[in-house]
């Protein structure tokens, strides 16, 4: 009885853990993603949740590293996003505002990609003309 629980358990959690507006936002991350020529050694970094690199590594089967955005600001205030990248083997970037893309891409060369994608703390997918990044920049 006690195994049929806890199987059970595990199987309500993760039914809860991908109901909701965020499994709609994953999977239309996931479906973007899959489009790119992406490879195992890329390292993408994400900053939704912490939830978000494991869900979409079962999805895309890739490597990903979550970074809020608040500690991107603030590596990047100190100078040590380069260093902090480097030591995660992060090179590709995804579903932070225009604003901070172009501050990271800039400070460290890595690709984002998608410069129209951002994923918000109420786990909407705002998608951003490609106008509105450039007067960002």
């Amino acid at each position: 009885f006690a195994v049929l629980h806890f199987g059970q358990a595990n199987r309500w959690m993760l039914h809860e853990a991908y109901t909701g507006d965020m499994e709609q936002a994953i999977e239309t991350v996931a479906k973007y993603i899959n489009t790119k020529k992406l490879t195992n050694k890329d390292v993408i970094a994400v900053g939704a949740t912490q939830r978000m690199p494991y869900a979409l590594n079962y999805f895309t089967d890739l490597n990903y590293v979550y970074f809020d955005p608040s500690t991107l600001d603030r590596l990047l205030s100190e100078n040590r996003l380069k260093e902090a990248f480097a030591k995660y083997e992060v090179n590709k970037i995804l579903g932070y505002t225009p604003d901070l893309t172009a501050r990271v891409v800039k400070e460290t060369g890595v690709q984002n990609l998608a410069s129209h994608l951002h994923i918000n703390e109420e786990k909407n997918v705002i998608i951003y003309s490609e106008e509105t990044l450039e007067s960002s920049l």
